[in-house]
């Protein structure tokens, strides 16, 4: 079980970058919202808590990252999204998979976190696509997949990169260890 705060200069940084995320995520994200009006009805947002729980589980661990995960998850939906969302499961295996996925890269770079969240980010399209199955009427599924998921899933991949490459030098800038600094 990790300790809360044993690392207290990494976790209220973790913590301090979590809170202006979901500031990001409640006012910029709809400003920024791409509406496809027009043929289904489709709203797409990059999703900021995301790509910061994905750059938490890369520099900061699994273990805290599930913690992240978890939290933003239920935060999200109690305050932004659905209650009946499955955005706590979502953010909890997109941030503790994080890690292991990116093992196969020498680096944790920007590029190395661009291809971890592709391979992440698709279980919260496959959530999102069966949540538009569910809600959407008369909508051909290709239309979902082509006008919804699809730009939704590319917006988070690059948003993930850039809040991982933003959190990197702010760790750098107050001198907070990475994980694969630790090792």
């Amino acid at each position: 079980m990790i300790k809360f705060l044993k690392n207290k200069k990494t976790d209220i940084f973790f913590i301090l970058f979590f809170i202006v995320a979901f500031i990001l995520a409640t006012k910029l994200a709809p400003r920024i919202a791409v509406k496809f009006s027009a043929v289904a009805g489709l709203t797409v947002k990059a999703d900021f808590l995301l790509g910061s729980v994905i750059s938490i589980g890369l520099l900061g661990g699994r273990k805290k990252a599930a913690y992240f995960g978890l939290i933003s998850g239920f935060v999200f939906d109690v305050f932004v999204g659905n209650p009946y969302a499955f955005s706590p499961i979502v953010f909890l295996l997109c941030a503790y998979f994080a890690g292991p996925f990116c093992k196969p890269f020498s680096h944790r770079t920007p590029l190395s976190a661009l291809l971890v969240a592709a391979m992440l980010v698709w279980i919260k399209s496959l959530f999102s696509f069966f949540y538009l199955i569910a809600v959407t009427k008369d909508v051909p599924l290709f239309n979902l997949l082509a006008l919804g998921v699809l730009p939704e899933y590319l917006a988070n991949i690059l948003f993930s990169a850039l809040i991982f490459s933003i959190m990197r030098i702010l760790m750098a800038v107050f001198r907070i260890p990475t994980v694969e600094a630790g090792r």
